[in-house]
């Protein structure tokens, strides 16, 4: 337990005394709250796909994948309220098997139209939700499309599963399967701890004083961004209140030279690749509206302690980098920043960003804090082949998205391989294929010349100039939208600050009526106390007003803890103010103090 003299959190992860539930870790607590508040939704499947040539072993692949799934008990984990008053609990299966075997067999098909029958088979199943009260929280189908070529698609949750995990997920499968194939038993060493027992040891550590530490330098950065907050993407379609996470990718692809290039770019100043292409989609950022101030979303890998190195499991933390891309700045100048930005965001990577929110209220009422997400991973160790098999990786469109932009990249040995996301409510296919365009060109710029401006960088030829010209010229939407109603796809913006203006969220429309009840004046306060307003009226939408899901969760505990009443938080999507109060009026009142999900996070008691 914490050391009530130093403050000081565990040095190691201790086994719990029951391995068969364990808390939720927080960022599994934020992922469950926003499925619950948008059910049926597969934004945070995960899927690979995973292409095996050679003579497959059925047996020896099934018992490598079998000793995986023992090996890591966030493989048989389920999410379970078991209705005791603590709320959503991991629920780990002591024993679960799963059958790799026999294939969906495809080799009947025609060569021509096999691959086309696959990948629409395998976006079938990508496209179906979790039930995540049923253990195991991933799919996994194996497809045998000729005697030495097979698809294996394994797809788990977010909730119990991150970057890291796959690359362990190679690393173990491969040797698993060499070790079945022998007759050995698994040669990876016994687990020193389980993703149970880190849920488990993070709870102490919310109490340390490192965490406290961490949490002042997080305040102390964002109390700038409250005053200035970053500058907004432009978008083709209009915000809506209720989005629907429908996204789309454009792939993009480097080869190896481009990519030992930009490396080298890095080496006269410490900056590493990943740096690099992060100060590269920053210009792009600033060409979209984001010039000056922008902040971006990247995730860090949450594994602080050594005994989660080895776990699979869902440790990423999502912190926002604070960054600046001026016109005259040499692209130089940009990577610097974000080599300071990052090694600054590495030194305090573990303060969960609902606690950001939290403790920092000057925050709320801006909108989501970044648009935009940026993902890189060194996948150059990972295993080429398990075994006998030859191994590649099979390109599968997740049709989510988290955020409204994305570009998430993994180094391999052949260069740079990823995808351009975008959320399908603002973004034209069109655009995006502009912006993957428009990215390759500042890649090969700077790759050559780093000390060209950002300005040069995202100069427009006459045709872009033209788009751009047009999209200025519609005239702007009357009170209450969001920004532009035309769709019109967008090109990327010259460097002007005016753009900035173009696409700022507009004011609300002053002809609602005034709250009349005291419910309903009761939540137009809390409304307004938590989005930095004043005037909320009757047929307001908290998304509408720039709230998000975060926000919801602290407004369903706050009038939960006010009139002993709660709703549905999902009414938040579609529902007025009025009509949420009258839900309140109509709720039954709890019969004790709730302490689950929202009331652990935002102040209800738990359990040390």
């Amino acid at each position: 337990s914490l050391s009530p003299a130093t403050g000081e959190a565990p040095a190691t992860i201790a086994r719990r005394a029951d391995a068969s539930r364990a808390p939720l870790s927080l960022v599994q607590e934020r992922l469950l709250f926003l499925e619950q508040l948008q059910p049926g939704r597969t934004v945070y499947n995960a899927p690979s796909a995973h292409r095996l040539r050679g003579r497959i072993d059925e047996r020896a692949l099934e018992r490598a994948f079998q000793a995986v799934i023992d090996r890591h008990e966030v493989l048989r984990t389920a999410i379970v309220d078991e209705g005791d008053g603590e709320g959503p609990m991991q629920q780990v299966r002591e024993r679960l098997e799963v059958a790799l075997f026999p294939a969906e067999d495809l080799s009947g098909i025609p060569a021509d139209d096999r691959e086309a029958v696959l990948l629409r088979r395998i976006e079938a199943l990508v496209e179906v939700p979790f039930e995540l009260s049923r253990a195991p929280l991933f799919v996994s189908r194996m497809f045998r499309l000729g005697p030495e070529e097979h698809v294996w698609l394994f797809m788990p949750h977010h909730i119990v599963w991150d970057g890291w995990s796959f690359d362990l997920f190679y690393d173990e499968m491969s040797a698993g399967y060499v070790a079945a194939i022998d007759g050995r038993a698994s040669p990876l060493a016994p687990l020193d701890a389980s993703y149970g027992d880190f849920a488990s040891w993070q709870r102490e550590w919310l109490r340390s004083d490192e965490f406290t530490r961490q949490v002042g330098h997080w305040r102390t950065r964002f109390a700038a961004a409250a005053a200035a907050p970053p500058n907004r993407l432009m978008t083709d379609r209009p915000r809506g209140a209720a989005m629907s996470g429908e996204g789309r990718t454009e792939w993009v692809r480097y080869g190896r030279p481009l990519a030992e290039r930009l490396r080298a770019l890095g080496r006269d100043t410490d900056a590493t690749l990943f740096m690099t292409l992060l100060a590269a989609y920053a210009v792009l950022l600033a060409g979209l509206g984001a010039m000056g101030r922008q902040m971006i979303g990247i995730p860090m890998r949450g594994r602080s302690v050594a005994e989660t190195e080895p776990l699979m499991g869902y440790f990423t933390n999502l912190l926002p980098v604070q960054l600046e891309v001026k016109p005259d700045d040499s692209f130089r100048a940009v990577q610097d920043r974000v080599r300071a930005a990052l090694l600054e965001a590495f030194t305090f990577p573990d303060v969960p960003i609902e606690r950001l929110l939290q403790d920092m209220p000057e925050l709320r009422g801006r909108g989501p804090l970044y648009q935009a997400l940026f993902s890189f991973q060194d996948a150059r160790r990972r295993p080429l082949a398990w075994g006998n098999l030859r191994h590649e990786r099979v390109e599968v469109s997740q049709h989510g998205a988290t955020e409204d932009l994305g570009l998430w990249l993994v180094e391999g040995p052949t260069g740079l391989t990823g995808g351009l996301t975008y959320h399908a409510d603002l973004y034209l296919s069109e655009t995006a294929r502009r912006l993957h365009a428009r990215f390759t060109g500042i890649l090969e710029q700077i790759a050559d010349r780093p000390d060209t401006s950002v300005e040069s960088l995202l100069a427009l030829d006459d045709q872009e100039a033209q788009r751009l010209h047009d999209w200025l010229a519609t005239p702007a939407l009357p009170a209450g939208m969001s920004t532009r109603a035309t769709v019109t796809p967008l090109t990327m913006a010259p460097v002007v600050t005016a753009l900035t203006e173009v696409t700022a969220v507009t004011a609300v429309s002053a002809v609602s009526a005034v709250p009349a009840t005291d419910t309903e004046r009761r939540l137009a306060e809390t409304w307004g106390r938590l989005l930095g307003i004043v005037g909320v009226r009757r047929d307001d939408n908290f998304f509408d007003l720039g709230g998000h899901s975060l926000l919801v969760m602290q407004a369903v505990a706050s009038m939960g803890q006010t009139l002993k009443r709660r709703i549905d938080p999902r009414r938040y999507i579609f529902e007025s103010l009025a009509q949420i109060a009258a839900g309140y009026d109509e709720a039954p009142e709890l019969p004790q103090p709730r302490r689950g999900l929202v009331g652990r996070l935002f102040g209800g008691k738990r359990r040390a």
